[in-house]
């Protein structure tokens, strides 16, 4: 992982121009607040108000980290950032958007598999890592049923690489979740539309070193 290093006399000029939101910390209400209240939208903006002004909208303790925050002071050590254990693309599909079909699913696996596949190859090339499981989450409910708890299993498979072998063993894995959901009745659905994917289909490979 890249972290980049700025020497002390540029940081002020490196977070001028930086979205106020974008700092760490001032991404939530406390940055919207900054906006909406005293139209800061840069960093460099937030250099234009005094100490004393910061904690008399802040409070004491909250102007004076934002005053020290604006010219880039802060206590914290410097940790190396680290890799992600897994890799994950999903999409949620909400109400009339449920998926309700065999070909449906399967598009929307496709793609979804396309991303992951982009995603960990681009892992490997600059981390060196090898992603080693493939597993698939969904959320599932049967028509006229919409407050049926029954849980969609899970399903893991060892990941081969390659767009198409990632496509062809996710949609075994859902066959899969889906014969378990169904029991002996599996094959209804695809007749009779009996299943609705309502919450994403997700991804993740575990890494590991080879």
């Amino acid at each position: 992982a890249q972290q980049t290093v700025v020497p002390s006399s540029s940081v002020q000029d490196f977070l001028a121009s930086l979205p106020v939101k974008k700092m760490k910390q001032l991404g939530g209400k406390l940055g919207s607040s900054l906006q909406d209240d005293l139209g800061v939208k840069t960093v460099g903006d937030l250099l234009g108000f005094t100490e004393e002004k910061l904690q008399e909208y802040y409070g004491v303790n909250t102007g004076t980290w934002l005053w020290k925050t604006a010219r880039g002071f802060s206590g914290e050590e410097v940790e190396d950032r680290l890799l992600p254990k897994s890799h994950g693309c999903g999409k949620t599909f909400p109400g009339p958007k449920a998926l309700k079909n065999h070909s449906s699913v399967k598009s929307w696996l496709d793609k979804l598999c396309e991303e992951l596949s982009e995603r960990i190859q681009s892992d490997l090339s600059c981390n060196k890592r090898v992603a080693q499981t493939l597993t698939l989450h969904a959320r599932a409910s049967k028509e006229n049923e919409c407050n049926s708890m029954k849980k969609f299993p899970s399903k893991s498979c060892p990941l081969r690489y390659g767009t198409g072998k990632i496509q062809e063993d996710a949609m075994k894995l859902f066959e899969s979740g889906l014969h378990d959901f169904w029991g002996s009745r599996s094959a209804r659905w695809r007749n009779e539309l009996n299943l609705e994917i309502y919450q994403r289909p997700k991804f993740q490979c575990i890494y590991g070193y080879p």
